[in-house]
């Protein structure tokens, strides 16, 4: 799946093919979110997770953090959940490639890599036609 493509889902700008990924399935199963709602001090940075994952009430279960292969993002993902839980008693879960593909193929039967290549799927011709490609940065929004 190419990473590179940020562009808008529902009014809110995201940055990359692997957030619109998963901010499909979570709509797709039900799941109330937000994106980048808000920052968290830690011992050495402010950070900005991606997602916010509510009930149905909208209390907030945990935070979602979707990164990309690089051995170096998944390490300061791994610190930034762990600061999360200690700091402000948060969970977040991370969300990778391997993440997305095997929630593609228990819930929609498909990967994410065949599911990029249909021309007409969801995904492909959505994310990839050049009116929906921007880039920039994100615009808050109100949660999904």
């Amino acid at each position: 799946m190419v990473k590179a493509y940020g562009g808008y889902y529902k009014d809110i700008f995201l940055r990359s093919s692997y957030e619109y990924a998963y901010a499909l399935y979570l709509d797709e199963i039900g799941i109330k979110w937000g994106y980048e709602l808000q920052n968290f001090r830690l011992s050495k940075k402010v950070y900005k997770p991606d997602f916010f994952l509510y009930d149905t009430d909208w209390n907030l279960l945990k935070i979602a953090e979707v990164k990309s292969e690089s051995a170096s993002e998944r390490k300061k993902a791994s610190e930034y959940k762990k600061q999360m839980k200690d700091i402000h008693n948060i969970d977040v879960k991370i969300v990778t490639l391997e993440t997305l593909q095997q929630l593609y193929e228990r819930f929609f039967q498909q990967s994410v890599q065949s599911m990029e290549k249909e021309s007409t799927g969801d995904l492909a011709s959505f994310w990839i036609g050049e009116k929906n490609r921007t880039s920039g940065k994100s615009i808050r929004r109100k949660p999904c």
